[in-house]
């Protein structure tokens, strides 16, 4: 196995990042990140045990059924509770504060029934919500006014019906659709497409569709005028495109070539960007009913399937693809069958290639917890939900990025830790055979990782004290970095900053990491102070409206200013241009920004500042 591992200065455990081996994940990893400078030697890993971070309900009691939806956007997280207060249901609000996920608000419905299940579905985008409860038909509309979520608007089922409408829905920008499965009582389930009137400010209704009873149980907007509608209750199951023309609206059928009766193919879809992920769970291979999932294209022409994803190990009846949540580079599949006794599989994906990343499953596995309920991705995290967890008392996992991995520009991601502990395992790892040429050992000087050497994270870069080492000259000792054991060794630079060495080239994704000597390659160079690279500083901090932003070059350089949100989303580029030597100014205005914590990201000819900034309207 290999990996990363990230230590504040406090050696207590903040977030890991497993790579390649693909074996079930119960939250005890073996990670690699060695750091060794001998001849000959065997390295030490670091074996890194700890808990994962789990939310319950501040009120939690039995039954409330806490995960039974999951939203996740920027620094919010909404968690429908259905069965909260005889299942009227609630919606628990997590914001992150810069350090922690901390629960900021409860969302009810003012006008909640007995039996409403409010929350059993809901979506964020933006400053916008929305949270169904099908059990009285209708989907509340709450808009982020002052750091607090405020009722706008009451949707209720256009038919009239008594229950269902918002089984599912998805909300993108101006455009909201609603799916409405019906019972064994009525003959057509049916998705309904809202718009945003900016005129009136409501949302109305602009066109409806219908299908099988169990049309609409799953919903998707992939653009403005593309819209999805699952259909698994027909033959094989199939998906409705339904798109506007500008005219009309068209639609046509999407079906796999390979489908058969008793696919349920369209149970669940998830959408991101061009790439669509659509289930079918009932999917059997000559030996079980599995269930699949397919990927899916979308192109000016129509969908084009890339491929077929089962899972590598199966049970039979699993439905596989019960629940799916996507992202720009990585999407996540639940299996609902055993009451979600299967674990939660993470995968990533590039062009048409995909590759497993991780089988997850909580602590403590049990039938009863339905751990994967929900699924949430958003950014580069996810949520599962379980809400049959402690009596059915309710729990989210959250599988994020710390704000430190954020911070220092790395793809760290798939646990984050409460605690944990340090112990020393040991791997073969042989040097100076493993080294590329051009570098080899220090001679008696040898740095194995262990507990009481760490990793210091600072501004970016990743560094590791070599004051205690043997070598008298660090003038030529620099950071090597690579992916696995495959993989070729990058040269990332090393510099001197005290008595850590810092790499100068920040790294996006996990890796191993050592420390080499070069011979005739970049060399260490001291950290110049701030005077000799460039300064920057920003006032007020924290801010309201404006900031002024002060940059400082001592000589003509590239120059890269950029801003990201917590959570590792640019937010803005202010410069990225080749600037003469002097000072500037840059006034950054929030409009756009929501309250929170940035990171002001300053680069220059391998030197890098990071500088916070927070914004508050109060």
């Amino acid at each position: 196995m290999k990996g990363i591992y990230l230590l504040n200065s406090e050696n207590k455990v903040k977030s890991l990042r497993k790579l390649s081996d693909q074996k079930e994940k119960k939250f005890t990893l073996l990670l690699i990140a060695v750091i060794t400078n001998i001849a000959f030697s065997t390295g030490q890993p670091v074996t890194i045990t700890g808990t994962q971070l789990k939310k319950t309900a501040s009120d939690g009691m039995a039954n409330d059924l806490f995960g039974s939806a999951i939203a996740y956007y920027g620094n919010t997280i909404m968690i429908g509770a259905i069965g909260r207060d005889n299942y009227k249901g609630a919606v628990y609000v997590f914001r992150f504060n810069g350090e922690a996920w901390q629960e900021s608000q409860i969302l009810v419905d003012q006008n909640a029934v007995p039996g409403e299940f409010f929350g059993n579905s809901i979506d964020i985008d933006g400053n916008t919500a929305a949270i169904a409860g099908y059990g009285r038909s209708v989907v509340l509309i709450f808009k982020l006014e002052n750091d607090a979520w405020v009722w706008k608007q009451t949707i209720a089922d256009p038919r009239s019906l008594k229950q269902w409408f918002g089984n599912s829905l998805d909300l993108m920008g101006d455009r909201l659709i609603i799916g409405h499965l019906v019972d064994v009582f009525q003959t057509n389930g049916s998705a309904h497409i809202y718009r945003f009137n900016t005129v009136n400010s409501n949302w109305e209704l602009i066109q409806s569709f219908y299908g099988s009873m169990r049309f609409g149980n799953s919903v998707a907007i992939c653009d403005n005028n593309t819209f999805l509608v699952g259909d698994y209750f027909t033959s094989a199951g199939r998906v409705t495109v339904a798109k506007w023309n500008g005219t009309s609206w068209e639609e046509t059928l999407l079906i796999p070539d390979d489908a058969v009766t008793n696919d349920s193919f369209g149970y669940s879809i998830a959408t991101s960007g061009n790439r669509i992920f659509i289930s079918a769970t009932g999917y059997s291979t000559p030996t079980a009913s599995v269930g699949a999932v397919y990927d899916y294209l979308k192109t000016e022409s129509g969908f084009n399937l890339i491929s077929k994803i089962i899972p590598d190990e199966y049970g039979p009846g699993m439905r596989f693809g019960s629940v799916l949540s996507a992202n720009d580079n990585k999407f996540v599949v639940a299996c609902d069958a055993q009451n979600y006794d299967y674990p939660v599989y993470l995968y990533d994906y590039k062009d048409v290639n995909h590759e497993l990343s991780y089988k997850i499953k909580p602590d403590n596995p049990s039938a009863n917890k339905q751990f994967g309920k929900s699924l949430s991705f958003w950014s580069d995290g996810f949520i599962a939900g379980a809400p049959g967890e402690e009596n059915n008392k309710g729990a989210a996992y959250f599988f994020l990025p710390s704000n430190l991995g954020v911070a220092y520009g790395m793809e760290i991601r798939g646990v984050v830790l409460e605690s944990g502990d340090l112990k020393v395992d040991s791997i073969p790892f042989n040097l100076p055979d493993d080294l590329p040429p051009g570098y080899y050992e220090a001679t008696g000087y040898i740095r194995v990782l262990s507990p009481d050497i760490r990793l210091k994270i600072d501004d970016c870069l990743v560094s590791s004290d070599i004051s205690n080492g043997l070598k008298k000259s660090y003038s030529n000792l620099v950071w090597l970095r690579r992916r696995d054991e495959n993989s070729a060794w990058e040269n990332i630079g090393g510099v001197l900053n005290g008595k850590y060495l810092q790499n100068r080239i920040p790294f996006t994704l996990p890796a191993q990491l050592i420390i080499a000597d070069s011979v005739g390659t970049t060399s260490v160079k001291e950290l110049e102070s701030p005077n000799k690279s460039f300064e920057i500083h920003n006032y007020p901090n924290p801010f309201s409206e404006t900031t002024r932003i002060t940059l400082t070059l001592p000589a003509d350089r590239f120059i890269s200013l950029e801003l990201f949100d917590i959570l590792g989303k640019k937010a803005a580029t202010l410069i990225k241009d080749y600037k003469p030597a002097g000072t500037y100014e840059i006034i950054l205005n929030r409009r756009g920004l929501s309250d929170g914590i940035y990171f002001l990201h300053a680069a220059s000819d391998g030197y890098f500042q990071v500088r916070k900034i927070i914004i508050n309207s109060h």
